[in-house]
């Protein structure tokens, strides 16, 4: 592949990702005036297309990731605040609030602690 096609393609993966950046759209109609650029020579490079899909696939994985951290911390908070009451009595601390929420029981003392109603904790989500 010569230079002036290399350019080409080059210019077309920019202007894939930039549509309106006038200074490569006027690169690119130099190439095909002035120099007998082959209009075939502007095509996308394969590489920019699987960084695009790449890019795309890793943002929704990222906003997945966000939002099931955010929908834990909204369960853990409604769980804490239903076991609040023993919590308190029990003296138990976060630490060991956190394994209660992880296990789903806990065995602090004479009797296990219950879990809140399941339709309390979605209710209030």
């Amino acid at each position: 592949m010569g230079k002036l096609e290399s350019a080409c393609r080059a210019a077309a993966s920019y202007l894939y990702f930039q549509p309106e950046d006038e200074e490569m759209m006027s690169n690119r109609a130099y190439y095909l005036e002035e120099e007998g650029a082959s209009p075939e020579w502007f095509a996308v490079r394969p590489e920019a297309r699987e960084y695009e899909r790449r890019d795309a696939y890793e943002r929704r994985l990222l906003q997945f990731v966000d939002e099931g951290f955010r929908q834990e911390d909204k369960v853990r908070h409604h769980v804490l605040e239903a076991f609040d009451p023993v919590l308190k009595r029990t003296g138990v601390n976060g630490n060991q609030a956190d394994i209660i929420i992880a296990t789903g029981s806990a065995n602090l003392g004479d009797a296990p602690i219950p879990p809140p109603p399941l339709s309390q904790i979605k209710n209030e989500l």
